[in-house]
């Protein structure tokens, strides 16, 4: 199976939902309902905005089997920021490509501070990626989840 990235396309919404489900399903945060319509919104922005990168890993039949959606904006002090929104992929090795794909999209861009969250736990092989990327870590991320979880 060969398989490729390309910018998504808003027919892939349907196969997208479907893997982040999956995502969102083994998250810490599982017990939070998703909210589809605004899930599929955001996907639509993103899918259309200059200001954002929106790409899957599919093959020629127009499986997806990874996303990575990420968007530019200002940080706090005003420079210039990407922030990677969700990346995940099932098929072996094409997470670190998305990965990478951002960064040069971001470098390209001229974004002077280029971020990636996990915040699906933890995740020591997703660390070393990072960090193989020169990425380093500079905090982490704390949620507070509906009672129970």
């Amino acid at each position: 199976m060969k398989l490729f990235i390309r910018e998504t396309e808003l027919s892939d919404w349907l196969p997208v939902k479907e893997l982040l489900t999956r995502l969102h399903d083994k998250a810490p945060y599982s017990k939070v309902p998703i909210n589809y319509p605004d899930m599929k919104r955001t996907f639509a922005t993103t899918a259309r905005s200059k200001n954002a990168l929106s790409m899957v890993v599919a093959d020629k039949k127009h499986r997806i089997y990874g996303v990575c959606i990420c968007i530019t904006q200002p940080n706090w002090w005003g420079a210039t920021c990407s922030l990677e929104l969700v990346t995940y992929c099932e098929a072996p090795g094409w997470q670190d490509k998305l990965i990478r794909r951002y960064v040069k999209w971001a470098k390209e861009r001229n974004i002077q501070v280029i971020t990636v969250v996990n915040s699906a736990g933890e995740n020591p092989r997703y660390d070393n990626l990072i960090q193989k990327i020169n990425f380093q870590k500079t905090g982490s991320v704390h949620m507070m989840l509906p009672e129970g979880e």
